[in-house]
Parts: C-alpha cells; structure tokens; sequence
C-alpha cells in the first residue's frame, strides 16, 4: 500500500496509516467524508473518499488505493483505517491530525 502512494504520487515522501475507530465506524456506517458532512475537514483536507474494501495484506489494497489518492491527501480504507500522506512525515501526519482533531469537535 505505501508503496503504490510513492508510485502514484511523485510529490509524497511520507505516509501515515492509522486504524482510528471513527474513520472505520464511518466506512462501517457507509458514511463517506468525500462529500461535505463535517465542514472543517472538507476546508481543511478537502473531501476524504472511502476505498472499496480490500482484504488486509492482500494486492487487493494497493489496487483499492491507486485511484483515490492520486487526487487525495486523505483516504478512509473501507473497514480498516485511515491513508494520509504528505511531502514530510510532519505533512502526513499533520493531515492525520487535522481529520482527526476536526472530527472530534462534532
């Protein structure tokens, strides 16, 4: 999975994957932040899209992925977790924070 983000994305240095139980609770729910649910992450992070569900550990992953974060900071791995990246490890987890710390305040 890291390694097709560095694939797909030229500008990224750095990737963080989390299991925060929100952002598996939304996938779970079918919710998705791609649309504009929660105003703040979607100013901040621009909208967050969910990726099919991939088995774990599986080539599945990096396929479900590819598109998505092409376009994207932020990814919610569908019954998993959460994909951010940035041009540093403070970037990408930055971007982890900013998600979480938004949807906390609601």
């Amino acid at each position: 999975m890291h390694l097709e983000v560095y694939r797909r994305r030229p500008d990224v240095n750095a990737v963080v994957h989390a299991h925060p139980p929100t952002a598996t609770a939304f996938s779970i729910a079918g919710m998705t932040l791609a649309r504009c649910i929660l105003p703040e992450v979607v100013v901040t992070l621009g909208g967050i899209p969910t990726t099919e569900y991939a088995t774990p550990g599986t080539a599945e992953v990096p396929e479900s992925i590819s598109q998505a974060i092409q376009e994207h900071d932020a990814v919610i791995l569908a019954h998993h977790g959460t994909l951010t990246v940035g041009q540093t490890l403070w970037g990408a987890i930055s971007s982890w924070k900013k998600w979480n710390m938004q949807r906390r305040s609601h």
